[in-house]
């Protein structure tokens, strides 16, 4: 503890004695000055000492380091730590703890070189000197200096390795190797490493991984190769180097190295990206920061010139990344081979050299690869360079390099040599190919381009004001399910088959199809398929009605909701909602196409009304399942048939409220109260089942008149709805009665100029 000196009391004794085969060790957090008696003394600062009486030296034991400053000054022909002229001293440790050791060996007549400043005095020997690897050792004539770094880049006066739980910070002053232990989680905040010279005798990476390694970014950082031939950080070969964090990364060479992975000719590992914002270029950058991939040679991120890179994962992380010349931007080097690449994640820009692709591998490769993207990324572009074709995955002369991406709600583009891709965002008048929209998507806007739109297992898809109106002569459905699906209507929505044989709307047999919300569906073929079902030959599955305002209609030989023509359809439930449903010649409304059945039809007691008229020339109930005509009607619905047997309607019995509460899921009397305090009958006036609660405002005309302001009111059956205007809260003084939104435009104007404060209240009378 605190600042010790010690000083030997004559020339035959050391500052700190340590008799043979005893151990001494020095811990704690304080400081220890050991010197011989003169500069006459023969013995080491710390360890043996010299017997001039004998002429003899006295050998020394183990000596362990474990803490503390401690510096040892030896005098003649002697060891700083260790052993004397001629003597023998045990093991020598420094452990990690230490924060410095400072060895000066003593004069030695011109033989200085064989003694050390810890160690063999002249002409002795020692036992083995071990000193921790994450700790900085350097020898600077008669003194060795061996302290711990802790990370400041700018503190470094030689080569330096990072171990794990380290942060790396500063600017690096000078041509020193910066290495990351094996195995070791090293931060790096806002460090720089660009100083490195393009020198041969500096032949390393900015950043060495000696062994798989993680690098977590924070702050703004900046790594740069030294010699040419090295990338701004290196992946050892067979090791992987993952990189997260919130923070960014800049990493080039100096011309034929990786931004981050191989050298030239010196095959790099994996490299795996959590997060993170990196700039990686595979060569040099100018004075003003920029890229010229004609006078580079590697990639991005990945190989080098006759050098492989092992696997390459993007999960997450905002990426770009450029190739030098006949380099791809993440992949492949020129001459060099690849694993393969999985991008599952963020957002990636990448652009090759010339001859190599952007995401891939590059010119004449060793080896071929193949790029997979997923369907979780937030963007990827990638762009070759000229006289290559592909983008994403093979350079000029690869025949075997592939590229595949999960269409799962992705839009994929290519214009000119850029490939982009990205997540839909359910516009329908941006598609320029194909579709699968995934759960959660909103389909909007109008489909202008002859392209396919489906829907994901098991995803939840709202339609809200979307227009499908297909074009003959392509083979698939206006909408298709892909296996279990529900549709929810928002707004005014018309689908329609393409190609003649199949329906608007395809639920593949074996899934359900369930449609819900407010909104309304016109659902038609374009020849022979139904209007939600089966298509010609094309069997459909179950279809479930829960709400909702649809019409349905089908083509020759299709039911409007069912079956198309020649193909059987699953089970039918219709729990809610308006239903129209039409039937093609020989088909019913509702079940079977011709020459075809469906499964168990079911109309539950909570519809509306379901208006269900068969095709010409169709000689069974407009609502038939190929065997029997729909029979099983809840009680409290009615159930009519038109004169001529065409048409069948099933409804509600009830009527205003009732109906609406019923078609609605709104529990309660009209009366009732919601958890806003607001009256159901209200909601019932404004169709606000589920709205905006704040359904009364106040405004005032030009003519100063006071003017209430609520949604349009919808319905009124049953009740008379008034805004009753008074000078107290409670409603009974000076009052005056005026109906609630004569004109239908959401306004109701008080047609009185108050010289007092006037309350109003929406007031509902049953009839």
């Amino acid at each position: 503890m605190g600042n010790n000196t010690v000083t030997s009391f004559d020339d035959s004794r050391p500052g700190i004695y340590v008799p043979e085969n005893k151990t001494l060790t020095i811990q704690g957090d304080g400081s220890l000055t050991a010197s011989v008696h003169s500069d006459g003394s023969w013995s080491a600062g710390i360890g043996g000492g010299f017997d001039f009486s004998t002429f003899t030296p006295q050998n020394c034991g183990n000596i362990v380091l474990s803490g503390g400053t401690i510096i040892a000054n030896g005098g003649t022909r002697s060891a700083g730590i260790g052993s004397v002229y001629r003597g023998r001293c045990g093991d020598i440790t420094i452990g990690s703890d230490i924060i410095r050791v400072i060895a000066t060996r003593g004069p030695a007549d011109g033989f200085e070189d064989q003694v050390d400043a810890i160690g063999a005095g002249l002409g002795g020997n020692c036992g083995t000197v071990t000193v921790a690897p994450e700790l900085l050792d350097t020898t600077s004539g008669a003194t060795r200096t061996i302290l711990s770094w802790d990370g400041n880049l700018s503190t470094l006066t030689s080569d330096a390795t990072a171990y794990d739980g380290m942060v790396i910070t500063g600017t690096l002053g000078g041509n020193y190797k910066v290495s990351i232990a094996p195995g070791a989680t090293v931060v790096l905040s806002n460090a720089n490493i660009t100083c490195g010279s393009n020198n041969s005798d500096y032949s390393w990476a900015g950043l060495a991984c000696l062994g798989s390694a993680t690098l977590v970014l924070e702050g703004d950082n900046a790594i740069k190769g030294f010699y040419e031939d090295y990338p701004g950080i290196y992946v050892t070969n067979n090791a992987m180097l993952t990189i997260s964090g919130t923070g960014s990364l800049t990493a080039y060479s100096n011309g034929w190295g990786a931004g981050i992975g191989a050298a030239y000719h010196i095959p790099c590992g994996e490299i795996t990206i959590e997060s993170g914002t990196i700039y990686a270029y595979g060569g040099s950058l100018n004075n003003l920061g920029e890229f010229n991939s004609a006078n580079s040679n590697a990639a991005g991120i990945g190989g080098a010139k006759y050098a492989a890179c092992g696997y390459i994962t993007i999960r997450g992380g905002n990426i770009f990344a450029a190739g030098g010349l006949w380099n791809a931007g993440i992949g492949g080097g020129y001459l060099g081979a690849c694993a393969d690449i999985r991008i599952n994640g963020g957002t990636v820009e990448a652009v090759g050299g010339a001859c190599a692709a952007g995401i891939g591998t590059g010119k004449n490769p060793a080896s071929f690869c193949d790029v997979g993207i997923a369907a979780e990324i937030t963007r990827v572009v990638a762009t070759c360079g000229e006289d290559c074709n592909n983008p994403i995955g093979a350079g000029l002369n690869d025949e075997h390099s592939t590229a595949s991406v999960n269409s799962l709600g992705l839009i994929d583009s290519t214009s000119g040599n850029t490939r982009t891709i990205q997540p839909w965002d359910g516009d329908l008048a941006t598609l320029t190919s194909d579709i699968v929209a995934r759960d959660g998507t909103v389909i909007t806007g109008t489909l202008l381009r002859a392209v396919k739109v489906s829907i994901a297992d098991d995803a939840r898809v709202t339609i809200s004001n979307a227009t499908i109106e297909g074009i003959t002569g392509f083979a698939w459905a206006g909408l298709t399910c892909r296996g279990d699906a529900e549709i929810v209507l928002s707004g005014t929505n018309t689908v329609k088959g393409f190609d003649y044989t199949y329906p608007g709307i395809h639920v593949p047999s074996g899934s359900t199809l369930t449609i819900s919300g407010t909104g309304a569906l016109d659902a038609s073929s374009n020849g022979s398929g139904a209007g939600i079902g089966g298509g010609y030959q094309l069997a459909c599955g179950n279809i479930v009605i829960a709400s909702g305002t649809i019409t349905a209609t089908g083509g020759n030989w299709a039911a409007g909701i069912g079956g198309g023509e020649s193909s059987d359809c699953g089970d039918i439930t219709i729990t809610g909602g308006t239903i129209t449903a039409t039937g093609g010649s020989d088909a019913a409304g509702i079940g079977g196409g011709y020459d075809g059945s469906s499964g168990t039809i079911a109309i539950g007691a909570g519809i509306t009304r379901v208006v269900a008229t068969r095709g010409e020339d169709f000689e069974h109930d407009p609502i038939y399942d190929g065997a029997a005509a729909f029979s099983n009607v809840p009680s409290g619905l009615t159930d009519t048939l038109s004169a001529d047997g065409s048409t069948r309607t099933i409804a509600s019995g009830a009527s205003g409220y009732t109906a609406w509460a019923t078609a609605n899921s709104v529990s309660g009397a009209w009366n009732a109260l919601d958890a806003n305090g607001v009256a159901n009958v209200f909601r019932y006036a404004f169709n606000l089942p589920t709205g905006d609660a704040a359904i009364l405002g106040i405004r005032f005309n030009e003519a100063g008149k006071a003017v209430i302001t609520t949604p349009p009111q919808v319905n009124s059956a049953g009740f008379t709805f008034t805004v009753v205007a008074s000078d107290s809260v409670d409603g009974t003084e000076h009052v005056a009665t005026y109906p609630l939104d004569p004109l239908g435009t959401g306004e109701t104007v008080i047609d009185e100029t108050p010289s007092t404060s006037r309350f109003f209240r929406l007031r509902a009378v049953t009839q």
